[in-house]
C-alpha cells in the first residue's frame, strides 16, 4: 500500500491557513492603459534602455503592435506536448505605520494558488473554463543572493504605501527583475492595480521599476486583480482595446488592431457580469475573460491565442524569467470524480515526487471535516451520500471548527522513485452540526517532473 504516513503534513493542523471568503472587487479601474502611454521611447532615467531599439521589430511574433501566432508557442491546452513555464514571484508587502495594509502570508499563498488555478485552468476551480496556458507560479525559495526565503518582504513606509516615490521604493526593494516577478502590494490611489508598461516597450533586463502593483485589499481570493495584471505583464491588452474600431475600419485585421488577438472579438468594456452581452460583431462578448473589466466572480478564462502571446512573451521579451518544465513521461494527476449527487467540495493540486501538493476542502455548514485516503475505488450508496473510495486504513486527517471556510492541507510527497505512478484516492466527509455529507473524490497519481 502507498504509505499514507509518508505524505507528510507540512505544518501542524493548528497552523493550517484558513482561507476566508473575500470581497469581490471590480477590476475597473486598472491603470495599465493610463500609465503605459508615454513609455514608447526610452526615458532619461533608464541608463539600460537601448535608444536604437525598435518596438515594432517584426522578428518577434508577439510585438508591441501585432501578433503572429506560431505553433511553437501553443499552450498545453492546445498542444499536450508543450512545455510548462515556471515563474518565481516575490511579494513586497508595504504597510502604513498605523498597520493599515497588512497582508498575511496565508493571503499571499492563497493568491498564488488562485494564479495557478487561472493560468493552468485547473479542474473544479473557478479557472476551469479557460485554456491551460502552461504557466505556473511559485513563491521564490531563494533570494538573489541564494539565501532561503519565503518569497515575501515586508516594509513599513507611509509614502510608499500610498504608491509615492515609485522609483525609490523599486530601487530599494526590487529583486533582479529579469529573474523574478516583483509584485508590490500597497494602496495605489484610485486603482486596484497596474503594470507601468508592456514588456515589448523596451528591454527590461535590469530596470528596477519593472513591476506589478496591486491594492492590498485584493490579495487572496478571488484574486483576479493580479491575474489581470499578470496578463498585462506578459504582453496582453484589454479585450476592449479600441472598442469597435476593428469593425469600423475593415482594412485593419485582428492581429494588428484591438488587443492583437483574434479569438477575442471586438467588444466594449464590461462591468458586473453581463450575461448575454454581445460583441461588436454580434457574437458572444468575451466578458468572462480575465482581460475585461467584469467583476472578478464573473471571470474565468484566457483564450488559446492570449495564451500563445503570453508564452511568446516569456520565450522572447522575458526569456530569463521562466524555468521550462518539460512534459513528464510520468505525469501527475489530480482528477475530480463523483457520483450520486455528492457535492463538489474537494479538490487538489497534482502530486509530484519530492514536492508539496495541497488538498482543498470547502466546508459550508459542518463542524468537522474528515479526509480519508485509500488505494481502491468503489461506488456504494450510504445515508450520507455515495462512498467513492474503499477505506483500508484510518482517516488521514480530521479538521475541526472549519464551517464556512476553505481549508488547505499541504502534504509532502517523499522523493522516492518507488512512489512514481502510484495511485491514491481521497474523499472527505463533513459532519457535526448538520447531517453528514460525503464529498466528491479526487483520484491522484504521483508524477515525476522532467526539467531541462
Amino acid at each position: 500500500m502507498l504509505p499514507l504516513l509518508a505524505l507528510t503534513l507540512v505544518s501542524p493542523l493548528s497552523q493550517l491557513p484558513e482561507v476566508e471568503s473575500a470581497e469581490t472587487f471590480d477590476l475597473r479601474p486598472c491603470a495599465t492603459h493610463l500609465v503605459d502611454a508615454p513609455q514608447l521611447v526610452c526615458p532619461d532615467v533608464d541608463p539600460n534602455c537601448d535608444p536604437n531599439y525598435d518596438p515594432t521589430d517584426p522578428r518577434f511574433s508577439c510585438g508591441l503592435f501585432s501578433s503572429v501566432f506560431e505553433e511553437q508557442h501553443d499552450p498545453p491546452g492546445i498542444d499536450a506536448g508543450a512545455p510548462v513555464y515556471q515563474v518565481q514571484l516575490v511579494f513586497h508587502l508595504i504597510e502604513r505605520t498605523d498597520g493599515r495594509g497588512r497582508v498575511s502570508e496565508a493571503q499571499v499563498r492563497e493568491q498564488v494558488r488562485v494564479l495557478n488555478e487561472d493560468f493552468r485552468a485547473l479542474h473544479a476551480t473557478p479557472g476551469r473554463r479557460g485554456v491551460d496556458v502552461g504557466i505556473q507560479f511559485v513563491l521564490a525559495a531563494r533570494d538573489p543572493d541564494g539565501r532561503p526565503t519565503s518569497g515575501i518582504t515586508r516594509t513599513v513606509n507611509d509614502r510608499w504605501f500610498a504608491d509615492r516615490d515609485q522609483h525609490e521604493y523599486s530601487k530599494a526593494l526590487a529583486w533582479d527583475v529579469s529573474r523574478y516577478v516583483n509584485v508590490y502590494v500597497n494602496e495605489p490611489p484610485g486603482f486596484n492595480g497596474y503594470v507601468p508598461w508592456y514588456p515589448q516597450q523596451w528591454i527590461f533586463r535590469t530596470f528596477v521599476s519593472d513591476r506589478i502593483v496591486v491594492r492590498y485589499t485584493t490579495v487572496g481570493r478571488p484574486g483576479r486583480i493580479l491575474t489581470h495584471e499578470l496578463g498585462h505583464y506578459l504582453g496582453l491588452r484589454h479585450v476592449f482595446e479600441f472598442g469597435c474600431f476593428e469593425l469600423e475600419n475593415p482594412w485593419n485585421v485582428c492581429q494588428t488592431t484591438g488587443d492583437y488577438v483574434c479569438d477575442t472579438p471586438p467588444t466594449t468594456e464590461s462591468s458586473g457580469c453581463p450575461t448575454g452581452k454581445l460583441a461588436c460583431d454580434g457574437s458572444p462578448a468575451p466578458f468572462r475573460n480575465y482581460m475585461d473589466y467584469s467583476s472578478e466572480s464573473c471571470q474565468g478564462e484566457f483564450t488559446p491565442q492570449q495564451a500563445n502571446r503570453m508564452r511568446c512573451t516569456l520565450a522572447t521579451w522575458r526569456h530569463a524569467l521562466a524555468r521550462i518544465v518539460e512534459p513528464s513521461p510520468f505525469p501527475a494527476e489530480a482528477r475530480i470524480r463523483n457520483a450520486g449527487g455528492n457535492p463538489y467540495l474537494l479538490w487538489a493540486t497534482e502530486p509530484w515526487m519530492g514536492e508539496t501538493m495541497e488538498l482543498f476542502v470547502r466546508n459550508r455548514d459542518h463542524q468537522f471535516v474528515t479526509l480519508v485516503a485509500a488505494e481502491r475505488r468503489t461506488e456504494r450508496t450510504l445515508r450520507a451520500g455515495t462512498l467513492l473510495i474503499e477505506p483500508d486504513a484510518g482517516p488521514l486527517l480530521v479538521l475541526g471548527e472549519s464551517a464556512g471556510r476553505v481549508l488547505s492541507v499541504p502534504l509532502r510527497i517523499p522523493a522516492s522513485p518507488s512512489l512514481v505512478g502510484r495511485r491514491l484516492f481521497a474523499q472527505a466527509v463533513l459532519h457535526g452540526g448538520a447531517p453528514a455529507r460525503l464529498t466528491n473524490a479526487v483520484d491522484l497519481r504521483v508524477g515525476l517532473r522532467g526539467v531541462n
